[in-house]
Parts: C-alpha cells; structure tokens; sequence
C-alpha cells in the first residue's frame, strides 16, 4: 500500500518531535470487529434501533406515535430524547410503563456491546497504541475520550502495557470520583544513582463519556463491575438490584446525569479547549449535538490552537451534513492542520503500522518492558 510523501512527513514529524495527543473515538471505531465472521460484533447507531424494535416487539410503534420520531429515521438517539421530555410531565401508569420501556432498551444496548470476551481486543486498537509508544511524550499523557461502550480500548491498552487514568479508585471495588480524575503513577529511585523516573509506566486517560458495559451503580456510586458478584457483595445485606451504567445516546443527557458523567463531560471541555497538540477523531458520527459543538468551536473559533486535526471516517467526501461539509471546506481551502482519511479505523490503523517500529515482545506476546 503506498502512501504519499506529505503523509509520510506528517507521521515523520510526529515521531520527532514532542507533541500532545488527544483522541476521540466514536462508535464508527469498533465496527470492523469480527466483520465477516461468525459470532459476536459490534452494533452500529442502526443496529441498535433495529434491537429496540426487536426488545420491544410492536411497542415500538406506540412509541414513534407519543413521540413523534418516525421509524424510517431509525434515531435512537432522538426517540430517547423525546420520551425524556414526555417523562418529565407524564404521571402514573403511563410513566411506569414509559420507564420500563427505556430499561428494556438499555439493557438490550448494553448486551450487544458487550461483545469481546475475557481479554479480547481488536488489532486496530492495539495497533494505535503500539504507535502511540513511539511519539515522544509530551508533559501530558494522551487523553481518549470515548462515546463507546464497549471495551476495546482498556482491552487492547491492557495488552500493550500501558496502565490507564479514567476517574475509578484502585483495589477490589474500583469506584468513581472525580480527584481520581487528576491522578497519574510517578516512581522515584532512591537507592544509589538510581536515576529518578518520571511516569515510570506509560499511561493513556480513557475517559467513557457515556459510560460502559462494565459499570453498575450500587447505593449512587458508580462501581467498575458486571454484577453484584463480581462485588462480593451479600443480597442479605438489603442492597437492591444494580443500575446498569450506560446512558444511551440522547440530548441534553449530562444536565440530568449526575457523578460520573457529568464529571467526565465536565473535564473534556475543559481539555479540548486548552489544547494545543495533535488531535484525532476517529469512528465519530457527529450525531452527539453537545460534543459536536464543543469539537467545532475548539477547532474553529479558537485562531488555530490545535497544531493537527486528523479525521478518520469512511467516504468523507460523501457527507453532506454540516459539520462533514465544514470540515471538507477547511481542507479545500488549506486549513493545513486539518487531514481527512476517508477510511475505517481498521483501514487507518495499517498505515500507523507502516509508520512504526514493531515492539519486542516476549514468549507471552506481551511488550518487553519499557
């Protein structure tokens, strides 16, 4: 596969020098897993409107006519969002079954992007994190922030090495709360002239703006845990059923949501909008309003803080909404920060193979230490 010099000096450039990295993955990402083979695979947008209608059998014609959203436009996202609205003044039976409805949902869209087992990761992501162990490290360890569910991202950082900050305590129970938000792993030597070491480990922020398949809520603490087992938790002790800790995709979600999500959203505004590196967008639809405001005013209101701008999305040129047509315009008319690759994930992630140097690893497959 040959690729142009201008690329080549864009991924050269990156190597040798010291930038900040900052990525945003979309649900677009995952999709390439197990594609063409039997067995589990990852839901798109359309997917998961079609297991609606599929969790709730013809109900989802009575929700369509409450809520005005046609079928055709298969938009889970406004569905939800509309019967949101009609929770907030609806009363009685009505609202419980309208409340039942939405758990069966979520659960449903929790289930289908529950696809990897054990320690599975797709090759893509391991590829991007093996390149990102080859850009030099910045004062700040790169930051992802994810609208996915699922895990390939801590899957495949497990197996690369890197020891991963997302906003959860260390130990058995695992437990949100925003100062571990500000945590990192610092190591010192202190015997002889042991040098000192800086971020002994190497480490990536993965922060899950909508949450995950491995979240539940137990007594309003959001717990890293797949069920009350996995706690070692006792039933006797009246603690009911957990909350499963996704929030579908839905406007106005975070002013409603409290700890971790508002937190999450919270610290992604502010570090998009103070930063300077490079940034990647990756598998992102753009259909999330409030993101999709908050990514164009850090890259065009801003006088061209961020340094590069890279956007990973099959048949770029073909969008015709307004911010694929905003960016397609900014490259037309040389906005040089900005490179577009009409590509999948797994597409791009071959040519940040070409880019690299490949690890050493040892008998388990795992990366020699750093």
């Amino acid at each position: 596969m040959g690729y142009s010099q201008e690329i080549r000096d864009f991924f050269q450039t990156l190597r040798n020098g010291s930038t900040e990295l900052m990525i945003i993955f979309g649900s677009g990402a995952s999709l390439d897993w197990n594609k063409g083979h039997e067995g589990p695979f990852a839901p798109s947008t359309t997917d998961l409107w079609d297991l609606a209608e599929k969790t709730i059998g013809l109900e989802i014609e009575e929700l369509c006519e409450k809520t005005g959203v046609s079928k055709a436009e298969k938009d889970i996202e406004k569905l939800l969002s509309q019967i949101d609205h009609i929770l907030a003044v609806e009363r009685g039976a009505s609202k419980e079954k309208l409340k039942f409805q939405v758990i069966k949902i979520e659960n449903a869209v929790r289930n289908a992007c529950d696809f990897l087992k054990n320690n599975q990761a797709p090759v893509a992501h391991i590829k991007l994190f093996e390149w990102i162990t080859e850009v030099p490290r910045s004062n700040k360890y790169p930051r992802i922030y994810t609208t996915n569910y699922d895990l390939c991202l801590e899957n495949a950082a497990s197996l690369v090495g890197y020891s991963v900050i997302d906003g959860f305590s260390f130990g058995p129970q695992r437990r949100f709360a925003e100062r571990y938000l500000h945590y990192g792993f610092n190591s010192s030597g202190s015997i002889g002239n042991e040098p000192n070491m800086a971020a002994a480990h190497p480490i990536v922020g993965i922060f899950k703006l909508h949450g995950s398949v491995n979240w539940i809520r137990v007594l309003d603490r959001t717990i890293i845990a797949r069920n009350m087992d996995d706690l070692n938790i006792s039933r006797s002790t009246g603690i009911g059923d957990p909350v499963f800790g996704i929030i579908a995709p839905r406007s106005q979600k975070i002013e409603k949501e409290t700890s971790p999500y508002f937190e999450l959203n919270k610290r992604f505004v502010l570090d998009i909008n103070q930063f300077k590196g490079t940034l990647f967008i990756i598998g992102f639809g753009f259909r999330d309003n409030d993101l999709t405001q908050v990514i164009q005013n850090s890259i065009f209101t801003d006088n061209g803080r961020i340094q590069n701008i890279v956007i990973v999305s099959p048949s770029l040129e073909e969008r015709k909404d307004s911010i694929g047509l905003k960016f397609l315009d900014a490259a037309k008319h040389n906005d040089q920060r900005i490179w577009l690759f009409s590509a999948t994930f797994e597409e791009f992630s071959k040519l940040l193979g070409t880019f690299r140097n490949p690890l050493t690893r040892d008998a388990l497959g795992w990366p020699v230490d750093w």
